[in-house]
């Protein structure tokens, strides 16, 4: 908890407390801020032996806002970005004893990210950045349905990226932004006490893995201060196996819980606009 704790500190450092340090201390400084709408497609998959065992998919909208700051006299690149997706997934699955479950659930996603980085070229043609993240997602928000049951999810990630901004010049301008993504101190906590209040609510901490995200944004100039922005974009994150946990029922242990590996594949595409400040 302290070391997530301290994370999420540094994180809000980097989105916060830097940019308006810099800003206040440039002379000449860029501002840039993004404000899209989102629709993100998800596929989740729990893999056991090489078998999917239960997998959750369906296309959510949402909100993204991103913040970076670029001094024109300095290599710095600062940036914040967080986002919010709700809406109802499909969920395909089973019980422990083997029973079959297909039920819609609503869910919600968040992700708060801060990075940092170095420009390259005189006309900033590349930035190198690493950063921080933190996800969260409500997976299946109990609507009554047997068998269902909240499951809270929630890991950190170290973003290695870079972006490449393709052409500059123009009404017209491209830009690809590519990261990989090492996760760490990602717990589940499922909410047994929703099937029966008997029931314990089990937290387990899941395994570290590597995933990556990658986006195109094109951005077409409608004014000095506005401009028009689409980005399509993918990702792909991934959790290892947790440890065994102990559910019991009213104090008294029932059976061993573990949450097994898992991937998400996610695709979008974001529609807004950028305000340059």
């Amino acid at each position: 908890m302290k070391k997530q704790n301290l994370f999420f500190s540094l994180m809000l450092f980097l989105i916060f407390v830097i940019p308006v340090y810099t800003a206040s201390g440039a002379s000449e400084s860029e501002n840039i801020l993004d404000i899209s709408a989102m629709l993100t497609n998800l596929n989740y998959r729990e893999i056991q032996s090489g078998m999917v065992i239960d997998s959750e998919k369906g296309t959510i909208p949402g909100i993204e806002l991103s913040f970076s700051h670029q001094p024109s006299s300095s290599i710095l690149f600062l940036r914040g970005i967080t986002n919010l997706s709700y809406g109802s997934l499909d969920y395909n699955g089973g019980t422990w004893g083997g029973t079959a479950l297909a039920f819609s659930h609503n869910s919600t996603l968040f992700n708060l990210e801060g990075d940092i980085g170095l420009c390259i070229g005189s006309k900033k043609i590349l930035i190198l950045y690493s950063g921080v993240g933190h996800t969260f997602w409500n997976r299946g928000m109990s609507n009554s349905t047997p068998g269902d049951y909240d499951e809270h999810y929630s890991l950190y990630y170290l973003p290695v990226g870079v972006i490449l901004n393709i052409k500059q010049d123009g009404d017209l301008s491209f830009s690809i932004d590519a990261s990989l993504r090492y996760m760490f101190s990602g717990t589940v906590t499922a909410f047994f006490s929703g099937i029966n209040p008997g029931f314990n609510d089990v937290a387990l901490n899941l395994g570290s893995a590597v995933g990556g995200n990658i986006k195109a944004n094109i951005i077409y100039t409608i004014s000095k201060d506005y401009s028009l922005l689409i980005t399509p974009w993918y990702e792909n994150s991934s959790n290892g196996q947790s440890n065994v946990g102990t559910l019991t029922f009213n104090g008294v242990p029932s059976t061993g819980v573990q949450e097994p590996n898992s991937t998400t594949n996610k695709y979008g595409i974001n529609v807004g606009i950028r305000l340059d400040l």
